[in-house]
């Protein structure tokens, strides 16, 4: 406890990455006490704001509504990811409609992914889309219904012979690090997760995205097309290719938006 005090009257500066997540109160807690003996606050993250009107209020009051923009030519840069794309920071993007073949009613978000899970038409046209990955040597993660559903590509991958591999919360950091060195090296293609492998990993060689659900969350949205996003002054690819289910094509029509805050 002493020595905690004693970081907090020690700190000058906080620098705080993923600040999105400042407003959950443990976060919001150690925050005002690192910064309650006048140290400088800083938050860093690519979705400055919260998918409810009232927590974005919040999370810029914790910033004092000092967002740093892009500026340019002494202008603020009105559309920051389209800048970024010209400028080569960013990728450019892709995008290719994945047909759903379901026609379904329900309005609950899980409810919808797990009848999607289950459609033997779709999942051919998933395994498609992961098998000219791999023919084509393209690196991709796909982003499945559910994490039954991870596991079920999976098994028909292997079926098929495709030589995949999936990141669950039950597999263990050694097991990740693997994956993700050959994914890397080229040695591995496509990788299976839920949404576990949309923040926190630093994967630079994507080539291709498989959304192969409707996300509600404008937060969770922006991260995931993150993962396609890092351009070749970053890292990355010049452009980039997102096979993406049509309900994420019309409510989230403009990719450039996405990312824009307070």
């Amino acid at each position: 406890k002493d020595n905690y005090k004693n970081l907090c009257k020690k700190s000058k500066c906080v620098i705080v990455d993923e600040a999105h997540g400042s407003c959950a109160n443990t976060y919001s807690e150690i925050i005002n006490n690192l910064i309650s003996y006048d140290a400088t606050l800083i938050g860093l993250s690519a979705t400055p704001f919260r998918n409810d009107p009232i927590e974005t209020n919040e999370l810029q009051a914790i910033y004092g509504s000092n967002l740093v923009s892009i500026s340019s030519n002494g202008n603020t840069v009105e559309k920051p990811i389209e800048y970024l794309q010209e400028k080569e920071y960013l990728a450019k993007i892709i995008m290719q409609p994945l047909d759903t073949y379901n026609e379904i009613t329900e309005v609950n978000e899980g409810k919808i992914n797990k009848t999607l899970m289950m459609n033997a038409d779709r999942n051919k046209l998933i395994i498609e889309q992961i098998r000219s990955s791999i023919d084509n040597k393209q690196s991709t993660i796909v982003f499945a219904c559910t994490v039954d559903h991870v596991i079920a590509l999976n098994a028909i991958c292997k079926k098929e012979n495709l030589e995949v591999d999936f990141v669950i919360g039950q597999v263990k950091q050694i097991k990740r690090e693997d994956i993700f060195k050959r994914f890397t090296e080229k040695k591995l293609y496509v990788i299976l997760n839920h949404e576990i492998l949309s923040t926190g990993i630093d994967l630079p060689k994507v080539d291709k995205l498989i959304l192969t659900r409707p996300i509600g969350s404008k937060v969770l949205y922006s991260q995931i097309m993150g993962r396609a996003l890092r351009g070749p002054k970053n890292g990355g690819n010049s452009e980039n290719i997102i096979v993406n289910i049509q309900d994420n094509l019309t409510n989230f029509v403009d990719i450039t938006k996405l990312g824009v805050g307070f």
